[in-house]
């Protein structure tokens, strides 16, 4: 489980070190990103598949903060030496607010998500 913690938080390091470069990764780069799924759940390894499920973040516009403001990109290894708060006995749960319509044709049910 370490494991995947740790690849989910250099998933997040790279993409927020992305906005601070001036082109989108390959899908070749973000493969190399993401590590060997080997051994990981199936489940998983789709969750770590970069696939076109979700949108590349864009490139910071007009108005947009990293646009206005110049930020140092944060590397993993200063992210981790950070010490990050993670799952504990106190904080053992994920909070889900649907914001906006939640279109039920397009949308998983809130039980399901409860799940």
């Amino acid at each position: 489980m370490k494991r995947v913690y740790l690849q989910i938080l250099g998933l997040l390091a790279l993409t927020a070190g992305m906005a601070m470069d001036s082109r989108l990764p390959t899908p070749a780069e973000s493969i190399q990103a993401i590590g060997s799924t080997e051994g990981l759940s199936e489940t998983l390894q789709r969750a770590f598949d970069p696939g076109r499920d979700f949108e590349q973040i864009p490139f910071p516009r007009a108005g947009d903060w990293l646009a206005e403001h110049t930020e140092p990109g944060q590397p993993f290894d200063a992210f981790v030496k950070s010490r990050p708060n993670r799952p504990d006995k106190q904080r053992d749960r994920i909070y889900l607010l649907s914001l906006g319509d939640f279109a039920q044709d397009r949308s998983p049910s809130l039980e399901t998500l409860k799940e």
